[in-house]
């Protein structure tokens, strides 16, 4: 599997493509995409992670003319609720749900990684569990897609440099009887701040305002829609190292991650909408795309 980041302008990167030759080559937003992807694809398809949803987009604009055969994978986001005028041009294939991490939680993927800690809970107390965490992922989804309504940008207290981490999670819900409960909204409110400099006390009284609307009619709102995987994630870990889960403080989001990586196996992809698109085209162009076939 050939892969390489991006920091270059798009045109070059689409005059390396054709430099290589490689009979398909497949743009995705990040590194956490292009893990997945390579240990699922042929070794021949070159995958390019593109820092980002824009440059997926710019990059499929210099490669639209190109005589390659390329596609873009990417995650869906808040499109269930916002629309995107702008999309990858050429082909592309979107996540079933709000992201690669959202989708493979989405599965028994959650419940492989619990076992494979040798978590010493009940199969319906774990199901319960992997619930309450993604309802928890839901409330931070719900502001942040409030945020994204009013042309916000938010961040965790205390951690400017990752946007997904979240160290305090003991202030907006409670652990008891193996399920995570979501405390309040002002609670929430409280560990969120605007990040961009440019937004203004105005700005956040608009998001405040366009979650208390989300959340007057929560119910409409799809979890696997609205939830971040990479927050799913974190909480996990976060129930891990706190040792709200015994036995594993050494936890980390990275080893979580990793380990659901290895879990959303070839057969849990199959029946996903994605496969079936991405097989569909396979077939359209008479090529390989996944390996072991």
């Amino acid at each position: 599997m050939v892969t390489q980041g991006l920091e270059r302008h798009p045109s070059a990167v689409a005059a390396e493509f054709m430099m290589h030759g490689n009979p398909i080559n497949v743009l995705v937003e990040g590194q956490s995409d292009k893990k997945y992807w390579s240990n699922v694809f042929h070794d021949d398809v070159r995958i390019k992670p593109c820092d980002g949803y824009d440059k997926v987009i710019s990059i499929s604009k210099e490669l639209s003319n190109k005589p390659i055969l390329s596609f873009a994978i990417i995650d869906k986001d808040f499109r269930e609720y916002i629309k995107t005028e702008d999309s990858p041009l050429g082909d592309y294939f979107i996540t079933n749900e709000h992201d690669l991490e959202l989708m493979m939680y989405n599965s028994k993927a959650f419940l492989k990684i619990l076992n494979g800690y040798g978590i010493e809970l009940s199969m319906n107390e774990k199901k319960m569990l992997c619930a309450s965490i993604i309802e928890v992922a839901k409330q931070i989804g719900c502001l942040c897609l409030a945020s994204k309504l009013v042309n916000g940008d938010l961040i965790f207290k205390s951690c400017e440099k990752h946007r997904f981490v979240f160290p305090k999670y003991e202030s907006i819900m409670e652990f008891k009887d193996s399920k995570c409960k979501f405390t309040s909204d002002s609670d929430l409110h409280e560990r969120i701040k605007i990040f961009k400099t440019n937004n203004t006390k105005s700005t956040w009284d608009k998001v405040i305002t366009k979650h208390n609307e989300i959340k007057s009619n929560y119910d409409a709102y799809d979890a696997w829609q609205v939830a971040n995987g990479h927050h799913v994630s974190y909480l996990l870990a976060f129930l891990l190292h706190k040792d709200l889960i015994p036995n594993h403080q050494n936890a980390s989001y990275a080893d979580v991650e990793e380990r659901l990586y290895l879990a959303f196996s070839k057969d849990l992809l199959a029946k996903t909408d994605l496969y079936k698109s991405l097989t569909a085209w396979e077939t359209a162009h008479g090529v390989t795309l996944f390996a072991n076939e």
